[in-house]
């Protein structure tokens, strides 16, 4: 999350759609291409508007419009990804409304006609959704985005302005977030964590989470102290990640969202139309991956590469393949 906050937000307002700087709503104003990845699975039925939040220096006031019963939804996450309240026809309505988003500790006043919503976590996103019935319809959508405004609570009522933001050079714009994390060492992960802990505090339930981490140096509300490990538990923290259980997971995931994506590709080529859909892939060393069109897909052999056998979509060749 912290990763994919500092892409999206180095930015500045209006360059490309769906990045933008901190509490500026930046708009998708067409469905994504079939290979779009940087948000996971995006949908063709809706165009995204999206909002990271920093409430570090005041709340924030997000205005919604009237949308004359068009279906929309804000959902707000904190920066663990848990949605904390949800802005829309099926929770607050379609009429038009102002809600201030609170962080931790505020105890201000806000305005009459201002509804409070507390945010667990100081920064956060808001990946919203509108109702779009095809590309005819995208000028009613963009109407309804517009409409979507964050105002820093000081400068209420009056309309904001995009912040300036000076780009910053040490961000990697270019390497996918997930790609970023991996390439951390195992210590590196652990203060990192450490850190984005001392902002964003965990939540209650995750005590279970917070004491097994705790076994291992790392303790809520301090930082790592990498230099206090042991030898043993240093090298196991350094290969924990190399585990082939846990690069099988890796795999395992990475390739469910790649087929998830070709799924999209092919279906949005077709236009309706029937069109082949091949999706198997590879997991680990080599081990194929079994289609899943029909719905099944086993989860065994992906988990256990040695029980490996064809999908039934390897069972019959591509006529490009076949040749």
């Amino acid at each position: 999350m912290e990763a994919t906050r500092r892409i999206i937000g180095n930015v500045p307002a209006g360059r490309k759609p769906g990045f933008g700087p901190m509490n500026w709503f930046s708009h998708m104003r067409a469905f994504p291409p079939g290979d779009f990845k940087e948000v996971v699975r995006p949908n063709f039925d809706t165009l995204y508007s999206t909002l990271l939040f920093d409430l570090r220096d005041e709340p924030i006031v997000v205005s919604v419009p009237d949308t004359a019963g068009r279906y929309y939804m804000l959902p707000f996450l904190d920066m663990w990804t848990d949605v904390f309240a949800v802005i829309g026809r099926r929770t607050t309505g379609t009429g038009a409304g102002h809600f201030a988003i609170v962080g931790p500790g505020w105890s201000g006043d806000l305005p009459d006609g201002v509804e409070r919503i507390e945010a667990p976590t100081p920064m956060g996103w808001v990946i919203g959704r509108t109702q779009t019935n095809g590309a005819a319809d995208y000028p009613a959508v963009h109407a309804v985005q517009d409409g979507f405004v964050a105002t820093p609570l000081s400068v209420w009522p009056d309309a904001p302005t995009a912040p300036n933001i000076e780009v910053d050079p040490s961000v990697d714009m270019a390497t996918a977030t997930v790609d970023q994390v991996f390439a951390l060492s195992g210590v590196e992960l652990l203060q990192r964590t450490a850190e984005l802990i001392l902002v964003h505090r965990a939540h209650r339930i995750d005590q279970p989470l917070l004491a097994r981490m705790s076994r291992i140096g790392l303790v809520a509300g301090e930082s790592f102290d990498a230099d206090g490990l042991g030898d043993d538990l240093r090298a196991a923290i350094e290969g924990g990640f190399d585990a082939p259980d846990v690069q099988r997971s890796l795999a395992l995931a990475l390739a469910l969202n790649e087929m998830y994506s070709e799924s999209r590709r092919v279906l949005a080529e077709a236009e309706g139309e029937p069109a082949h859909l091949h999706l198997a892939g590879e997991v680990g060393d080599g081990h194929r991956l079994p289609g899943i069109l029909d719905g099944r897909l086993h989860l065994e052999d992906l988990l256990d590469p040695a029980h490996a056998h064809p999908g039934p979509l390897e069972q019959h060749e591509h006529p490009a393949e076949a040749d």
